[in-house]
């Protein structure tokens, strides 16, 4: 398996575990699994926000780094101004649904570009 396939299941789990949290928060029993949830899938989330920072660059590592870094850290400022002017389980599930989705659609969507033959550049034969 690749590391992008593991990036994209470890996001379509981190947002299902972030739906499920949504879901169940208004239970007061469950607030064992509310918090399971909640840090299981946060830290799912940076593992596939990181991974997807670093796809965004191609080339240079220290660059790769840098977004890879950074990525997550916007991702969470928006996030943050999102739970400010909305319901923070509506903020959360919908966040959870849509990383599922996009990472389930990329899983799903076809050959990856991981193939040794499409690693050349723009003017490779």
């Amino acid at each position: 398996m690749s590391t992008r396939t593991l990036i994209k299941l470890a996001g379509v789990v981190g947002g299902l575990c972030l739906l499920g949290q949504a879901a169940v928060n208004q239970y007061d029993a469950a607030g064992a699994a509310v918090n399971a949830l909640y840090w299981g899938g946060i830290a799912l989330v940076v593992v596939a926000l990181v991974g997807m920072g670093t796809a965004l660059v191609s080339g240079a590592t220290w660059l790769r780094l840098i977004v890879g870094a950074a990525f997550p850290l916007l991702v969470w400022a928006v996030i943050s101004v999102l739970h400010d002017n909305a319901d923070d389980n509506v903020v959360d599930g919908g966040f959870g649904l849509g990383l599922a989705l996009i990472c389930s659609a990329s899983l799903l969507g076809g050959s990856s570009r991981d193939d040794a033959s499409t690693r050349g550049g723009s003017h490779a034969k």
